[in-house]
């Protein structure tokens, strides 16, 4: 499931013009290694320090 499907799936839910979908990556799970997890952090920390977030999710894993 592609980050734009989740959205979709909520669509009805919640206002799809407050939410900015970033795709980070679509890796497999085993392929995850430090630098990955400092690349994700780093965007997460810009973020973060943005004032006009409120929150962030992370998903991670695929539907079967």
């Amino acid at each position: 499931t592609s980050g734009k499907e989740l959205i979709e799936s909520i669509a009805n839910d919640v206002n799809l013009e407050k939410i900015d979908l970033i795709e980070f990556s679509m890796i497999d799970s085993r392929a995850v290694d430090l630098k990955f997890l400092y690349d994700l952090a780093k965007l997460v920390q810009e973020k973060v320090n943005d004032e006009f977030v409120d929150g962030i999710v992370i998903i991670h894993g695929k539907k079967k």
